[in-house]
């Protein structure tokens, strides 16, 4: 019998990136334009309302690198919970 694979899925934890530059002395909106999106987009990621897209996710991590002085393998992250395919579950009534 074959042991179970277990494989720990995360996903990056937006909120601890952006209070990690606002420690480095960003405020919401200096990170806005180094991410060149809007001030209310970063809010939605504050908030956990909305997850950044692929690009600005990956300029928001560079500016994190950049600003903390981390590496990349450091990047706070928190488990996923559910489904592992980072697609949301469909939770319509059957």
């Amino acid at each position: 019998m074959r042991s179970a694979l277990r494989i720990r899925v995360t996903r990056t934890d937006w909120f601890r990136v952006l209070m990690d530059l606002k420690r480095a002395g960003m405020s919401l909106e200096s990170i806005a334009t180094a991410v060149e999106v809007s001030k209310s987009a970063v809010i939605g990621w504050k908030n956990l309302d909305a997850e950044p897209k692929h690009g600005d996710g990956e300029r928001l991590i560079a500016l994190w690198q950049q600003a903390t002085g981390c590496a990349r393998a450091d990047l706070p992250a928190v488990p996923m919970v559910g489904n592992p395919t980072g697609s949301r579950p469909d939770t319509r009534p059957a």
